[in-house]
């Protein structure tokens, strides 16, 4: 475990993750900046666990961290939506895919 937490320690200050899930990612307009960030920063955590030599498809990227990461963040958000009226002034859904 100390191995294995040390190397996810070195893997937080490497950007080519974050800059892979930037670079991937496409948002249709109702995603809000926050919904955005959150997205990214969930999927640039998975490529950093599955996929730490980023030898990946863009149908892997899609599967193991894209969307995993929207349905956590769509979990959240259709909390907010039911707990806050400010918050069913926006879509309900988020939508995310993959950009070529």
């Amino acid at each position: 475990m100390d191995f294995f937490g040390e190397a996810l320690l070195s893997l937080r200050q490497d950007n080519r993750f974050m800059s892979y899930a930037q670079q991937h990612t496409q948002f249709d307009k109702n995603a809000t900046v926050r919904d955005q960030n959150a997205i990214i920063k969930s999927a640039s955590g998975f490529l950093k666990i599955l996929y730490p030599h980023l030898k990946l498809t863009l149908m892997d990227y899609q599967r193991d961290c894209l969307e995993p990461a929207r349905r956590l963040r769509q979990a959240i958000r259709n909390s907010l939506y039911s707990l806050d009226d400010e918050f069913r002034q926006q879509a309900r859904e988020i939508y995310v895919e993959v950009k070529l």
